[in-house]
């Protein structure tokens, strides 16, 4: 995920040296695109640190507290 921002940073800093019309749309579609992954990789991270907590709560500690 941090690896995405990353790419997306030098991006726009890439773009901001000298940017066309065609840099600043590529520019979006490719902001839009990685902002989509990031939030779906993210979100599945969550998905799954949550079935393993599920599925074994002695590994999780903190599950019991909650529960």
């Amino acid at each position: 995920m941090l690896a995405l921002e990353f790419e997306l940073a030098a991006d726009i800093l890439r773009t901001a040296i000298t940017p066309t019309w065609n840099e600043i749309g590529q520019l979006t579609a490719i902001a839009l695109i990685r902002t989509f992954l990031n939030y779906f990789l993210s979100k599945d991270v969550k998905d799954t640190i949550e079935l393993k907590r599920l599925a074994d709560p002695d590994e999780f500690p903190e599950a019991k507290l909650a529960a």
